[in-house]
């Protein structure tokens, strides 16, 4: 015959595949937010990043057509190419 299982209480609001630092990062830590407010706050942070990123885009950009003449500078463009090819293989070197 079988038995039920005993009921045990979920200590935790954390889904069991996290570890402590993925929880914590979308702030699921035990006592933590609710699970929408983790994902309003990790959403936010991911906007703060992209508009950095975004940021440095631009002024990367102004400084190329600032340096090449709008791509006019043949010269400047080829150097222009090398810091790019660069900046791809290792992106922590851009500006």
């Amino acid at each position: 015959m079988l038995q039920a299982l005993p009921y045990r209480e979920v200590p935790s609001r954390r889904p069991p595949t996290l570890n402590t630092y993925e929880a914590e990062l979308v702030g699921l830590e035990e006592g933590g937010p609710s699970p929408e407010a983790a994902q309003t706050a990790l959403l936010a942070r991911a906007a703060a990043v992209a508009e950095a990123i975004l940021a440095r885009m631009e002024r990367a950009q102004q400084r190329y057509d600032q340096e090449t003449r709008h791509g006019l500078d043949a010269a400047a463009q080829a150097a222009w190419h090398a810091l790019i090819t660069s900046w791809l293989a290792s992106p922590e070197l851009a500006p």
